[in-house]
């Protein structure tokens, strides 16, 4: 638990060398499913089993830890997610924000935002998804989690343009890519440059889509 945030590959060779039907006592094995949980999503396993959220839902939902209540919501939230059932996903991303009323945990407040409004934006409701980038965003920022907050702006742009606010989502997307270009973050940028394309071919201002073209071969990035 102590190093799955810093040492995410570390923590998982330790995760997996531990034997589950060696785990005594329903409160370790709940530990252990969160822990795990949480150790996959930091090495970026993409898990869309609740096998083990589910587990350390069920013991932590009554529990007076609410950090770790919150943090056994989240990552249910984010495998029903990934497993595509948005209704069961918001719900468990809404209980883990409110386990957060009762602890400081403003990073954790953010990934929850965000990942709200990724569900949000995946189901055609922008609106809600801008809300909840607006509330991921003012978290990061308090935080001075300059990464988390220039994604968080892209998301928002995405979601900006399918609102057709086209102005909204092209100052988004240039706060963002001259963070990209500054940290030297290829894939980014070109996440970003292919968003400010599908703007510049939407109101026809094919200049400026030259000139975002250009900047793929300038920074070298595909």
């Amino acid at each position: 638990d102590n190093i799955a945030l810093e040492q995410p590959e570390r923590a998982l060779a330790i995760m997996q060398a531990v034997d589950p039907d060696a785990i005594s006592g329903e409160g370790n094995r709940a530990y252990y499913a969160l822990v795990y949980s949480e150790v996959c999503y930091y090495n970026r396993i993409l898990v869309d089993n609740d096998s083990l959220t589910r587990v350390a839902v069920a013991y932590y939902s009554d529990s007076d830890d609410f950090s770790k209540r919150a943090r056994a919501y989240y990552q249910h939230g984010m495998v029903q997610h990934l497993a595509g059932n948005a209704p069961e996903a918001i719900i468990s991303l809404s209980l883990a924000h409110e386990s957060l009323e009762e602890v400081n945990n403003v990073r954790l407040d953010g990934l929850i935002h965000r990942t709200m409004g990724d569900i949000y934006r995946a189901n055609f409701l922008y609106h809600n998804s801008l809300a909840s980038y607006e509330s991921a965003l003012d978290c990061f920022n308090r935080l001075e989690l300059p990464y988390h907050s220039h994604y968080t702006l892209y998301n928002m742009g995405q979601a900006a343009i399918k609102l057709e606010e086209y102005d909204r989502a092209e100052e988004l997307f240039i706060t963002a890519r001259d963070y990209a270009i500054s940290t030297n973050d290829k894939n980014f940028l070109c996440a970003i440059l292919h968003e400010m394309c599908e703007i510049y071919l939407q109101r026809e201002e094919y200049d400026k889509c030259r000139e975002v073209v250009d900047m793929f071969e300038e920074y070298d990035c595909v």
